[in-house]
């Protein structure tokens, strides 16, 4: 089993039935993975920055053996991920063991900066799971982690918008876009029905992620018929680390049901 996500925390081999429970997502300044961590999180490359490392480090007590590649990351008409071959990003090595409360770095560099979008890219760490760690009952975890690495243009630009909102039979539909040069990162999408007095009837909030540079991501949320019949307007706000933006449809009350 692979684990994928920001940053994991999990242990050796767990008990099938208790497979969910060993599972910890939370965020710090590093990722960790069992009892061996990755700082940092992220990477930046620019015109001054051109090469860093990564350090691994292992708190365990075993030898830690991991295998790292790396992928050009895009996203899809859809804003899904995309994970092609890399080929202008450089790291070494391509697997490293790591002894028991040691550290290890991991090199990377950039070629070459992008003429007018950012580049993304992900270092991905995975874990090799050693002998020993399975049983008729247990399950061994395998933990693989993806630092993103962005890569600026020479000139950056945050810049976004709303579009596509529509609201049919309940349904409200919206898109998000990246109009700038460089990615942001949605933290939360909040929808708010207000009726003509302002009072709030609905509120919705949606989960975010990455939206790199000329991408878009469709958004959708259901909301009842007589919540929707008692707003006069729905308000879009997407909140983001590097920006903010605000949208907004007017109620139609026939939109608020099925015909």
């Amino acid at each position: 089993m692979i684990v994928m996500g920001p940053i994991i925390r999990s242990r050796k081999s767990c008990p099938i039935a208790l497979l969910v429970g060993c599972l910890i997502i939370f965020f710090t300044t590093s990722a960790h993975a069992g009892n061996w961590r990755v700082s940092p999180i992220k990477v930046f490359f620019n015109a001054q920055t051109r090469t860093d490392v990564l350090t691994v480090t292992n708190d365990g007590d075993q030898p830690l053996n991991l295998a790292i590649s790396a992928a050009q990351w895009s996203q899809d008409q859809d804003g899904k991920d995309v994970y092609q071959p890399a080929t202008d990003l450089i790291f070494f090595p391509k697997q490293l063991t790591v002894e028991p409360k040691r550290e290890r770095v991991i090199r990377i560099g950039i070629r070459a900066l992008p003429p007018t979008r950012e580049k993304t890219y992900r270092i991905f760490i995975r874990e090799i799971p050693g002998k020993g760690q399975k049983s008729s009952n247990t399950v061994a975890i395998a933990i693989q982690f993806g630092v993103p690495v962005f890569v600026a243009p020479p000139r950056e630009n945050t810049k976004g918008s709303i579009t596509d909102t529509t609201l049919s039979a309940g349904k409200i539909s919206f898109k998000v876009r990246n109009d700038g040069s460089t990615h942001f990162r949605i933290d939360t999408v909040t929808l708010q029905g207000v009726s003509a007095s302002g009072d709030v009837v609905y509120t919705k909030e949606l989960e975010g992620w990455y939206l790199l540079s000329g991408s878009s991501r469709t958004y959708s949320a259901e909301i009842s018929a007589d919540a929707c019949r008692r707003s006069d307007t729905l308000d879009i706000q997407v909140n983001a680390d590097r920006i903010k933006l605000n949208g907004k449809i007017d109620v139609d009350k026939a939109m608020c049901s099925a015909p």
